[in-house]
């Protein structure tokens, strides 16, 4: 039998050591929101591209079937938090990477803010000691940095807003209005309008007051509506937001595609493991559901959780950021079903968890290599492209009659959605390319047009390569007019391109 001092001491020890992987990850999310990389994950810098309109006082929901024929299919509220941030510390929409900068220090203030809620959740409502509530939140944040969709969108925030509203889950029945009323129902609006996918949330907690407080069932619904249609009336109300929801609505109506839920979706989860969590937290919530009413209530939340974020993964562009939610639920669904055993039994898995530290250590050393050599490695190398690109930008914005630009470079991966964020054409050219256009979301005649026509002067493409046609139009109007670095420049004139 281990001593009560070993016992301490071994406690002590994880704890240490969960603290320093936590110090370790803190310090490689901050040198992330100074990497000079253009792109971290998601195609993030439409999110960039938003907040930089925002901040030039343009509308961050502009017409999609008009110039600049670009598409914010997200919620507004972290685009808010991000421009009302960005103005309060002088940051403007010609500061470039300092847009970059600025969104990804308000994500990553939100993710300090949802390990700080969930660190609550696991020592105040669920017990645990501070030793291995460090190690869960140390596991926490490692898969925010492994997947690195709360680095700079709108998932940070709504991850956020989902842990506080799942923390009034634990609050007592019969507390006050404001409390157990007013609280989740601002939260839920929170969700809401952070990211689309926060719609499960009004559902949960409706769910939580059918099962604790079914008076109160009426009030929240209530009150939930009047909130939600308070705040909506006022983004609505905003200048620019007139085309509010059909960005956020129709934009978001991506065709329903197996095969990318298979490859993207699916074959990531098992490469990455995190399908064992998931499951794990299914079949401790099989067990939860035969135990109590609290048992009942939280496997039926992990089941809505995983089967909405499982239903919105199948659809085309979709990733692995729909799974925070239910890794949060798996968490607290193993703890709750563990806790309630026999104590001969939490013993034996005491004693087996040693293991756990070795795989978190080893999981935090991955997620820093891997990241580090993709955000961090070579930074000269990624700020002279970032210099590069500001002085095409220059180039285009003093030649005489510019007019529109267009980028086919890499467009999802790099700095002129943001740099040329006054004279780009079809700046979110993913969300375009891969489905509003096939699909048949929008009308992009005009934009095709401009292309044929010229009133899109200029065309930006990688060194060497030649314009030919695109979404069936002919780009042989097209002459070289310069190099610049690694890009040529093709100007308008008219005449069907013959040579270099």
């Amino acid at each position: 039998m281990m001593s009560y001092s070993a016992a301490r001491n071994r406690e002590r020890l994880y704890g240490i050591a969960a603290g320093v992987a936590l110090a370790a990850l803190l310090l490689y999310r901050l040198a992330v929101v100074f990497s000079y990389a253009p792109e971290l994950m998601g195609i993030d810098n439409n999110f960039v591209y938003a907040v930089t309109r925002g901040l030039a006082g343009q509308s961050i929901y502009p017409n999609p079937e008009a110039f600049p024929f670009a598409i914010n299919v997200y919620a507004p509220l972290y685009f808010q938090v991000c421009i009302a941030a960005g103005k309060l510390l002088g940051i403007g929409a010609g500061d470039g990477i300092g847009v970059y900068w600025l969104c990804r220090a308000v994500a990553l203030l939100c993710d300090i803010s949802s390990c700080v809620l969930l660190y609550r959740i696991l020592t105040r409502a669920l017990g645990l000691q501070v030793a291995p509530a460090l190690l869960g939140l140390a596991g926490f944040a490692s898969i925010l940095c492994y997947l690195a969709y709360t680095f700079s969108r709108s998932d940070a925030l709504f991850v956020t807003c989902y842990i506080a509203l799942i923390a009034t889950f634990f609050r007592q029945p019969g507390s006050g209005f404001a409390r157990s009323v007013l609280a989740p129902a601002a939260l839920c609006v929170a969700c809401i309008f952070a990211k689309q996918n926060g719609i499960i949330a009004p559902a949960l907690a409706g769910l939580w007051f059918l099962f604790f407080e079914p008076r109160k069932t009426p009030a929240f619904v209530i009150v939930f509506l009047l909130l939600f249609f308070v705040v909506f009336l006022l983004f609505t109300l905003l200048p620019g937001y007139s085309y509010l929801l059909p960005s956020t609505v129709t934009g978001v109506r991506n065709r329903i595609d197996p095969s990318w839920f298979y490859t993207d979706i699916f074959k990531r989860l098992v490469n990455s493991q995190l399908l064992l969590p998931l499951v794990a937290g299914g079949v401790f919530a099989l067990g939860l559901a035969r135990r109590d009413k609290p048992g009942r209530f939280w496997a039926l939340c992990w089941a809505a959780q995983a089967l909405f974020s499982t239903a919105l993964a199948f659809k085309w562009g979709s990733s692995l950021g729909y799974y925070y939610e239910s890794l949060v639920l798996s968490m607290i669904t193993a703890i709750l079903f563990l806790r309630g055993r026999a104590p001969g039994e939490r013993t034996l898995l005491r004693k087996y968890t040693v293991l756990a530290l070795p795989v978190l250590l080893v999981f935090v050393l991955h997620v820093l290599v891997e990241g580090g050599l993709y955000y961090l490695h070579q930074r000269a190398a990624k700020r002279q492209y970032y210099e590069e690109q500001v002085a095409v930008t220059q180039y285009l914005q003093r030649h005489p009659g510019t007019g529109h630009v267009f980028n086919l470079h890499n467009p999802n991966r790099d700095f002129f959605k943001t740099l040329l964020h006054r004279e780009l054409a079809a700046p979110t050219f993913d969300t375009i390319d891969c489905c509003l256009l096939p699909d048949g979301n929008f009308d992009y005649s005009a934009l095709k047009s401009e292309l044929a026509n010229g009133s899109i002067r200029y065309l930006i493409l990688p060194k060497g390569e030649v314009p030919t046609a695109l979404w069936g139009v002919s780009l042989h109007g097209y002459q070289k007019d310069t190099t610049l670095y690694r890009y040529d420049l093709y100007k308008f004139t008219g005449v069907p391109f013959t040579g270099r």
